[in-house]
């Protein structure tokens, strides 16, 4: 379903997985915007505990800008792992692409 400015924030759940060991956290995330990404706006809800091997990631999606016609918004959103006990950083490139539309008028709009 395409995205739009006012619109509801999207939420996906993305599992992690941490080969470098039992226990970890997230450190960092970072937006990096591809084509149109600059009108999205992605952030993260990081778990309480990151045990064992994986984790589930909150990542959340919202449209900050309207646009003027249909068109497919991409970036990669980069989040940064750090083992716990072994001390290594690993960092994960989570590809986004989503099709954002411009705002419906309100009489338009499906609500649920």
């Amino acid at each position: 379903q395409p995205l739009y400015a006012g619109g509801t924030t999207a939420t996906a759940n993305i599992t992690v997985y941490n080969p470098a060991g039992v226990k970890a956290q997230f450190v960092a995330s970072y937006w990096i915007p591809g084509s149109c990404g600059d009108n999205l706006e992605v952030s993260i809800t990081p778990p309480a505990r990151f045990w064992p091997w994986a984790a589930g990631l909150g990542v959340h999606i919202r449209v900050k800008n309207n646009v003027k016609t249909s068109t497919t918004c991409t970036g990669v959103l980069r989040i940064s792992v750090e083992s716990s006990f072994e001390g290594t950083r690993s960092f994960e490139d989570l590809p986004i692409r989503t099709e954002v539309i411009p705002t419906p008028p309100r009489e338009k709009r499906v609500l649920w």
